[in-house]
């Protein structure tokens, strides 16, 4: 009996967004889903002028799921200084990278499709960060 693979794809993205980061993620989390990966796609929820579906929004077929955590968002006042809104952003990420660290705990110890290969991927620093307190290397 062959496992399954189950992924989750941890990104500090704002979805919708007019950026580029919310259309690649959504593309790569789309691409994996169609080689028969079951897909999870952990993003923060952030105050957002966008209130279409991400799905629809980016035109990419909903073969996987996008769920949401709470992070610390003050990034919508970008008239603030610079050194403000560093603090900000400085915020929002912690604050995601901890939720999204044990979000990630729970559902590496979850089986609710049986067994499967979990794999988890980021390029968010802080909840990698986060991250190495709960999966240590043998």
């Amino acid at each position: 009996m062959q496992k399954s693979i189950d992924l989750l794809y941890i990104g500090n993205n704002r979805l919708p967004s007019e950026k580029a980061d919310g259309l690649y993620v959504m593309k790569l989390c789309e691409a994996f889903a169609a080689q028969g990966v079951n897909v999870i796609l952990l993003v923060p929820k952030r105050i957002n002028r966008i209130h279409e579906d991400p799905f629809f929004y980016y035109g990419v077929k909903k073969k996987f799921s996008v769920r949401f955590v709470p992070s610390f968002d003050l990034l919508f006042f970008s008239k603030a200084p610079v050194f403000i809104m560093k603090l900000f952003f400085l915020a929002q990420a912690v604050t995601f990278g901890i939720a999204a660290a044990f979000f990630a705990k729970r559902w590496m110890v979850s089986g609710a499709l049986g067994p499967a290969q979990k794999i988890i991927i980021s390029h968010e620093p802080y909840s990698l960060f986060f991250l190495s307190f709960f999966f240590r290397s043998p």
